[in-house]
Order: C-alpha cells, then sequence, then structure tokens
C-alpha cells in the first residue's frame, strides 16, 4: 500500500455526505464538511514533492578546506592564504549542496 489517498475520490465522498446532510437537515454537519473539503483542496499533492537526492563529500583533503559534491561534482576550495592564531575563523561542513540540494548523508 502506497499511504497516499486519491484526494479527489475523497472529496467526492465528503460532498455526497454533505448534500446527504443538507437533505436531511442537518446543517451543522453539513458546514463542518464543507469546511473539510475546502481544507483538503488545500493540502499538497505529491506533484508538489521533490525527491530528495543524497550524497557525500568525496574531497581527499580536509573536509572544511574543500568540498566536491559525488551528486553534481561542483567543487568550493577554502581560498584563505594563512592561519594567525589571533584571527577567529568559522569553519563548517556542508549538510546540502548547495548547488544541486543533495543532502549530503552518505558515508
Amino acid at each position: 500500500m502506497s499511504g497516499y489517498i486519491d484526494v479527489d475520490l475523497y472529496i467526492e465522498y465528503l460532498t455526497e455526505l454533505k448534500k446527504s446532510a443538507e437533505k436531511h437537515f442537518r446543517y451543522e454537519e453539513a458546514v463542518q464538511l464543507g469546511l473539510e473539503i475546502n481544507r483538503i483542496k488545500d493540502f499538497p499533492t505529491v506533484s508538489n514533492v521533490h525527491e530528495v537526492k543524497h550524497g557525500k563529500n568525496i574531497t581527499e583533503n580536509n573536509l572544511v578546506d574543500e568540498f566536491i559534491c559525488s551528486e553534481c561534482g561542483i567543487i568550493f576550495k577554502d581560498i584563505s592564504e594563512y592561519d594567525v592564531a589571533e584571527d577567529i575563523y568559522r569553519e563548517f561542513i556542508f549538510k546540502y549542496c548547495p548547488n544541486c540540494g543533495a543532502k549530503m548523508d552518505k558515508e
């Protein structure tokens, strides 16, 4: 089972329930069903979801000095040429590729 529902079929089902509630003078139920139908129409659908790529930094250097994405091949290098003890540097490791968006979680 995929875990997805057919939204159009579910809305059609709720619409029929709403018509039945109106026919039998259950107006509060009909209003609630109408609100539910409108709420479901605003849900994101599978077409709005993007597959997440997974990759890793394939550099042979220190991970904070160079980044090479295993998915798109883009390269980022640390361009600092000196290290002074008094200077404060912020080094980090990419969790996502800034170019293709691949999540860097492969070992």
